[in-house]
């Protein structure tokens, strides 16, 4: 096991440093010190190398800085920076927002993550890349035989043959490995490439995605060693989820199927423009709500559903067709309007708004797209009462079906889910109806 693993794992993990500068505006603090693990988290404990005359105002400033964060909302210039440096002149950067001070030693909580980069640059021709998140279940064991022949027989050659390992490459770009060890589980990422974080985060949330589990961080090695990051209040254990993946998990599946659909979601999210940023937001938030209560998670999907369909409107109004009939019923009520409810104003309002956007020609709500997508047969007529239960969850009706319909009716809605992420990222392959727990082939498109 890695060393610094296993510290972490234990709760003795803590790094020594020579030079420490704690700073904000005009005020710096220098020392030497540790930082060390309690509780999950990280801690600083820094040795005050200013003089006694100084310490009474570093004192009193610190106070006042403590006593102004009770009353207001932290922005980004009221944290503390703090960098350091150890033996090995090796570079560490993190944030505190409130540090205090007992004699001529400061101590304070890492509000941010710890970042550690090497001062001797390497140039190596494969960078690694190791995420190491912690082992209470975020991604199922793979005890696919399909997937472990289908894998040995292929390119990846460099990895160890890990039997409940997961694998997936990205062409010409990464080979990825999943793997369990004794308490944590790590993704090994294989590149020619320099990566960002934001890339890292990219990879992250398309195995996310697959396995229908949001899972945390707490220590990466990444750009060939030179750069770590430590996040210990990641390290910490989720409930069971009540959300699933988009392809079940399942040994006696293809093994493509499921280095197809991480592959979909990477090249989608790899366009970099709003919808994708926007159906991220509602993939990310959907597994996070899986972890919550079934009351939450049934409010986030179907809401998550809405601003999934709001994203085919265009779409949606780019292929209506006018007709002229309706055209006419409505200029004949709206005169009727007019002429009738000249003093009530709200009816006319509420009323004329709607006879607009039907005079217009255009689609408004979700509910109008998922019409259209049920008319055009994007989506099957039987998800057409999704929509009434999103309104049943966003206006807070406490359901009074039984258990058993209340679960029916949430696989119905994680399938609609999944669906229309299908049909905005173009994927075509097998996937789980969760409607009716069938394996199912994914054809359609927008």
């Amino acid at each position: 096991m890695n060393e610094k693993v296993s510290s972490i794992i234990n709760g003795t993990f803590e790094i020594d440093l020579i030079e420490i500068e704690l700073s904000k505006g005009d005020t710096c603090i220098t020392g030497k010190g540790v930082i060390y693990q309690k509780n999950e988290e990280l801690h600083l404990k820094l040795f005050n190398d200013n003089p006694i005359s100084e310490e009474s105002k570093i004192e009193e400033f610190v106070t006042s800085i403590n006593h102004s964060y009770k009353t207001k909302i932290l922005q980004e210039d009221d944290y503390f920076t703090l960098t350091g440096k150890d033996e090995n002149e090796n570079l560490f950067l993190s944030k505190i927002h409130a540090p205090y001070i007992a004699s001529k030693i400061i101590e304070g909580k890492l509000s941010a993550n710890l970042v550690k980069t090497k001062i001797t640059q390497k140039d190596p021709l494969t960078n690694i890349i190791e995420i190491y998140i912690n082992d209470s279940g975020p991604i199922p064991l793979n005890d696919s035989k399909s997937i472990r022949i289908f894998y040995r027989t292929s390119e990846i050659q460099s990895f160890k043959p890990f039997d409940d390992a997961w694998f997936f490459i990205v062409p010409d770009k990464y080979k990825i490995q999943v793997q369990r060890n004794d308490n944590y589980q790590k993704i090994r990422i294989e590149t020619e490439l320099q990566v960002s974080e934001e890339e890292i985060d990219k990879i992250l949330d398309c195995l996310r995605f697959v396995f229908g589990r949001y899972f945390n961080w707490f220590y990466i090695i990444f750009n060939s060693d030179t750069i770590e990051k430590y996040n210990l209040r990641k390290y910490s254990v989720f409930r069971n989820t009540i959300f699933f993946p988009p392809l079940k998990i399942n040994n006696s599946y293809n093994a493509e199927n499921y280095e197809k659909l991480f592959n979909y979601y990477y090249a989608y999210l790899s366009n970099s423009d709003e919808p994708a940023k926007n159906l991220n937001f509602y993939v990310r938030k959907t597994n996070i709500a899986g972890y919550s209560y079934l009351g939450a998670f049934e409010l986030v999907l179907s809401i998550s559903i809405e601003g999934i369909l709001n994203s085919f409107k265009t779409e949606a109004n780019s292929k209506l067709v006018k007709d002229e009939n309706i055209i006419n019923d409505v200029r004949k009520v709206s005169k009727f309007l007019e002429e009738n409810f000249k003093k009530e104003n709200k009816v006319r309002s509420r009323v004329g708004g709607i006879l607009n956007i039907i005079l217009k020609n255009k689609i408004s709500g979700a509910k109008d797209v998922l019409n259209f997508l049920i008319d055009n047969k994007k989506v099957g007529a039987e998800y057409k009462d999704v929509y009434e239960l999103r309104n049943l969850f966003a206006h807070a009706v406490v359901p009074d079906n039984d258990t058993t319909e209340r679960l029916s009716n949430l696989h119905k809605m994680i399938a609609l889910f999944y669906h229309l992420v299908f049909l905005q990222i173009g994927y075509k392959g097998q996937y789980t109806n969760y409607f009716n727990d069938e394996l199912e082939d994914f054809t359609t498109t927008i």
